[in-house]
């Protein structure tokens, strides 16, 4: 994250999310056929946003059922933002499947995870990257899947527990994302420092005027306290803490505002350079931006934020007498 955005994010997606699912829900037959080739010869996506479908994970619009003859999932739909899907040899599709429920016998619709490659008939990318504002050396595709035949053996976990497979992965992309966010700007952090000892205006540095010490001291403290929480939330990671939606979205929340609010001040501190393509900080700027959006947009965490705040203190209040 310190030196590229793009690099940070195609990594992030392919060990994160993209390929995570299998290391996490896959059976023992899965992982020993796919890992080793998202370890040394291909990227993997995970394909969960639609054209109509962003924060809402269980709001899927592709569709799998299950084969007459038992053998395959047919999958139609179209997937969109696919980081790494042009150049990915594994998917992870969400689908909505009709399932029936055990307890009152009745059909619902629930979201299932599959494995997917993209020499499966009826699989298209047709959308290969779009112009970003920054991370533009990332490619997000967009994917067409028209009567896809999935082998039954590439479901992941079970049918109908999908959202259990997406939003898992989640924790740990929201974690990746909050360390390249930390790493843009702890280097932006470091560059403006150096640019306020060195730049003399009115006969001194312009790091002696007490709201530029201000602005330093702050940023200071965020990129401080971003590194606590991060370390403190992969912690939860990997002890292997059961529940910790929450806190990998309090997590991503601050790392995201906090972050850009460091490197916006690092550009203002640093003016006119700052904002030439000539300075990293102006790079780190454009790339920033896109973290309060990618990973679930911060307005959405935030409501996923108070709504489990509620929740952990309703259940540890004490009982009534």
């Amino acid at each position: 994250g310190r030196s590229c955005g793009s690099t940070a994010v195609l990594v992030s997606a392919h060990q994160s999310i993209g390929c995570k699912a299998v290391m996490l829900f896959g059976n023992e037959e899965q992982k020993k056929r796919f890992l080793p080739l998202m370890a040394k010869s291909t990227l993997s996506a995970f394909c969960l946003s639609e054209p109509n479908v962003g924060c809402d994970a269980g709001g899927q619009e592709t569709r799998c059922e299950l084969s007459p003859c038992g053998k395959f999932y047919i999958l139609n739909g179209e997937k969109k933002w696919a980081t790494s899907g042009a150049l990915s040899g594994l998917f992870t599709v969400m689908a909505k499947q009709k399932i029936t429920d055990p307890k009152t016998g009745k059909e619902k619709d629930a979201v299932t995870a599959l494995i997917c490659t993209p020499d499966m008939e009826g699989v298209e990318i047709f959308s290969r990257n779009r112009s970003k504002c920054g991370i533009r050396g990332t490619w997000q595709a967009r994917i067409r899947l028209t009567n896809v035949k999935v082998p039954r053996e590439n479901l992941l976990f079970k049918e109908g527990k999908g959202l259990n497979v997406a939003l898992t992965c989640l924790n740990y992309g929201r974690c990746t994302l909050s360390a390249g966010m930390l790493g843009a700007a702890r280097y932006s952090y470091e560059q403006a420092t150096k640019w306020a000892k060195s730049r003399h205006q009115f006969d001194r540095a312009i790091g002696e005027f007490d709201l530029m010490q201000e602005k330093v001291a702050t940023m200071g403290a965020l990129v401080y306290a971003m590194d606590g929480m991060l370390y403190a939330t992969t912690g939860f990671l990997d002890r292997h803490d059961q529940d910790i939606m929450l806190e990998t979205a309090l997590c991503k929340v601050f790392c995201s505002e906090m972050g850009y609010r460091v490197v916006n001040d690092a550009m203002q501190i640093m003016g006119g350079m700052g904002y030439t393509d000539e300075s990293l900080v102006e790079y780190c700027f454009r790339k920033c931006r896109g973290w309060m959006i990618a990973g679930g947009s911060i307005e959405i965490l935030k409501n996923r934020i108070a709504e489990g705040i509620f929740e952990r203190s309703f259940s540890q209040r004490p009982p009534k007498s």
